[in-house]
């Protein structure tokens, strides 16, 4: 139980203390037009990415990925606790395909998972 609690403890204060990176929504990824904006206004705009890839010697992507998570609070009472596990987490990636430094395409993903019997709505 103790062991437990500690887990959980411990996953929150770590999540409390990073930082996500830049705004990861599909409305941030409207404002960058293909053919027009450029690996360098997207970088301006939302800092250094989550990961950045060389698809081949004219091609890079750079993706920005977050990932929010929620703990049922009850789950850290201890004994009642264990009655009460369970999580929920989001996990947004925006990414931008640059051909020759122009933006060409722009992906957007989002997905929900909820673990335990009792986890948030």
């Amino acid at each position: 139980m103790k062991k437990l609690f500690l887990t959980v403890l411990t996953g929150l204060a770590v999540t409390a203390c990073t930082t996500p990176p830049a705004h990861v929504e599909r409305s941030v990824g409207e404002q960058f037009r293909e053919g027009t904006a450029t690996y360098n206004d997207v970088l301006s705009t939302l800092g250094s990415p989550t990961s950045e890839m060389d698809i081949d010697s004219n091609k890079t992507s750079l993706c920005y990925n977050n990932t929010e998570t929620e703990v049922n609070p009850a789950a850290v009472i201890p004994v009642i606790g264990l009655f009460f596990t369970g999580a929920k987490a989001e996990t947004r990636t925006l990414c931008f395909i640059f051909e020759n430094n122009i933006l060409i395409e722009k992906r957007y993903s989002s997905q929900k998972t909820r673990v335990g019997l009792n986890a948030p709505e």
